[in-house]
């Protein structure tokens, strides 16, 4: 039998050690790298799909919630979205700046002022969820959005340092409150202009007035108040309870007048805020002018529940919110 070389075949089914310990190093290495690569990345994927998701669900809350409280020292249990007139922070089950849930992304200037002034950050911390088994951080800013530049209307929580950080901006509308919009074009006839007043305090937000296409030349701007059940009428209210502008520009003013110059391109506002008509004990105010001829229609008696002239009145803004976990 002739002796055996490397190249004579044979039917022993013997394998090269080499080749086996090859083999076997190439199968150790692979293993590891399958098992090692992932968890490589894993500190990194694992925070970066936590934040997305907690930073979207807190500015869902934000824009898409009004909120809540729930009152149980009373009999019965009072709760509704109006947390931001709670006095007993304890209350306060849930923040959200939201006008109504139906109406997603508009923000009601109330609540952000409450959330600005009377909520501690530690405290909306806790109420917007983000203080659980794991903290989270926020910064939350709030713009309006002028022709002026942007306006800060909420600047909330800490500067975020050396931390994985996600942001999200939102356009938003504030709710600026009610409008009143005469067409002189359309409703001419009367200088004066009368609103009945407690159909007003349930909004708890401004009233504005905007005349625009009017034919006259000069105005002086002033609000009477009319206990109407007496006859009485009160002294004229002060210019520091209302506003005036022309084009956004805020007038002059002249003992308790507000001067206005303008022509028939000028869009005037007159501004009631909500904490002025709260107040007011009054049945009626009367927009009192010295237009000619007068824009306003005769005779009219405005926001009842069913006046086809009554707007809501909105800004747009940005909702600007950074979150990040340490």
């Amino acid at each position: 039998m002739p002796a055996e070389t490397p190249f004579t075949y044979n039917d022993r089914a013997s394998m090269n050690v080499d080749f086996l310990i090859g083999v076997g190093v190439f199968l150790m290495a692979f293993l590891f790298l399958a098992y090692s690569i992932p968890g490589i990345f894993i500190p990194y994927q694992t925070n970066s799909v936590d934040l997305g998701s907690v930073i979207y669900r807190t500015s869902c809350i934000l824009a898409e919630d009004p909120g809540w409280y729930t009152n149980t020292s009373v009999s019965p249990a009072r709760s509704d979205i109006s947390w931001e007139d709670q006095e007993n922070l304890a209350n306060v089950t849930r923040i959200g700046l939201a006008v109504d849930k139906t109406i997603p992304n508009v923000l009601s200037k109330k609540k952000i002022a409450a959330l600005n002034k009377s909520i501690s950050y530690d405290l909306s911390r806790d109420k917007l969820g983000l203080n659980n088994s794991i903290v989270y951080d926020y910064n939350l800013t709030i713009e309006k959005m002028t022709p002026s530049g942007n306006m800060t209307l909420l600047l909330k929580g800490p500067t975020p340092g050396n931390y994985n950080v996600e942001y999200m901006e939102r356009n938003v509308l504030i709710d600026e409150g009610k409008r009143l919009l005469i067409d002189g074009a359309k409703t001419t006839g009367n200088s004066n202009l009368e609103l009945i007043v407690d159909p007003l305090k349930k909004y708890d937000n401004n009233v504005t007035i905007t005349i625009q296409n009017s034919t006259g030349t000069a105005i002086n701007f002033g609000i009477q108040q009319v206990m109407t059940a007496y006859n009485i009428t009160f002294p004229s209210m002060t210019p520091d309870k209302f506003k005036v502008y022309k084009n956004g520009v805020l007038q002059p003013v002249a003992g308790n007048y507000y001067v206005v110059t303008y022509d028939s391109d000028d869009v005037i506002d007159l501004v009631i805020p909500g904490s002025t008509i709260k107040d007011m004990s009054v049945i009626r105010m009367i927009i009192a002018t010295s237009m000619s001829p007068g824009s306003f229609p005769s005779g009219a008696q405005y926001f009842e529940e069913t006046n086809p002239y009554y707007w809501s009145l909105y800004s747009p803004g940005i909702l600007k919110l950074k979150v990040w976990s340490w």
